[in-house]
């Protein structure tokens, strides 16, 4: 007897095949649906490694910039932060939904910067924030301007949120203040005007790098040169020296050296190319200034050996 080819059809087992058939294909768009939807979410919590990319984003999102500076080939304080919070899951989703994620690796060997598509960048935005501990990490704004700045803090990834969450708690108190400040130091009586200004040269004495409120304090300073023209109340020297010493000085301070001693050349000098050697983020505008700065200076020095022999 010849084996038949197929087997007889019998309703209920072909009904019963439907269903299962019917169930599978649900369970395999289920499948092909779960991946799609975690590798949406997985985007969305993703570090960029292009700040300006970043930046971008955030000025159409309205979130700030979560931005570190890390070495994790050879920093072991690096590779503990990633370990214990950044690569965590956890914390890139939540730190997704309030800011950009910008993380930058500072190789420690030439082929790893040579890796990277953007070196001479990265370098930039070491100087110009000033980076000299890894990790650090910055909260900034979409502008760039610093809101906090911390590094490493044990404990994993529910405390390193709790401590984000105070650093801006902070900063928000004190971008309150410093606006106060503005408003008084911009209206009212000069002598009203007067105490506001001092209190905001108060804010900016510790600064040496860009923290948070340092541009707009800077900003504030400079009510020195209307408010206090002539240095009756102390205010215009103090006013150059502290932003001076800040590292990121603006222009007008730098040439408000010259003004307010004209007579004292040498110690002009001597002062403005300190502040350019200490200045963040320098153009080449900056470098041929302080070439010529140096120059000066070093011909002044010559003269006034020749006079003292």
């Amino acid at each position: 007897m010849t084996r038949p080819s197929t087997l007889p059809s019998n309703p209920a087992v072909t009904s019963s095949s439907s269903r299962v058939i019917g169930w599978c294909a649900v369970l395999l768009i289920g499948c092909a649906l779960v991946p799609a939807r975690l590798s949406a979410q997985t985007a969305a919590a993703a570090w960029h490694d292009d700040y300006d990319r970043a930046a971008a984003l955030a000025r159409k999102s309205g979130k700030d910039v979560l931005l570190v500076f890390t070495g994790t080939d050879w920093c072991p304080w690096c590779r503990r932060l990633e370990a214990e919070v950044l690569g965590h899951r956890e914390f890139r989703t939540a730190a997704a939904a309030r800011f950009e994620l910008v993380k930058l690796e500072f190789p420690r060997d030439a082929a790893g910067w040579q890796k990277l598509a953007k070196p001479w960048r990265y370098q930039q935005l070491a100087d110009q924030y000033a980076i000299d501990v890894y990790p650090s990490v910055l909260i900034v704004d979409a502008t760039g301007a610093v809101l906090a700045r911390t590094g490493y803090q044990k404990g994993g990834v529910a405390p390193y949120r709790a401590h984000l969450d105070q650093l801006l708690a902070a900063g928000r108190k004190l971008r309150e203040r410093i606006e106060r400040l503005r408003r008084q130091v911009g209206e009212g009586p000069i002598a009203r005007r007067a105490v506001a200004l001092r209190e905001a040269l108060g804010l900016l004495a510790p600064i040496r790098r860009p923290e948070a409120g340092s541009t707009a304090l800077l900003g504030i300073a400079e009510a020195a040169f209307t408010i206090d023209p002539t240095n009756a109340q102390g205010l215009l020297h103090q006013a150059i020296g502290v932003a001076l010493d800040t590292g990121i000085a603006p222009d007008p301070f730098l040439e408000a050296v010259r003004r307010y001693d004209p007579r004292n050349r040498r110690q002009q000098r001597q002062a403005i190319a300190l502040a350019l050697v200490g200045k963040r983020a320098a153009t080449p505008d900056d470098a041929r200034r302080l070439v010529a700065e140096l120059d000066a200076l070093a011909a002044a020095n010559a003269v006034l050996a020749e006079a003292t022999r």
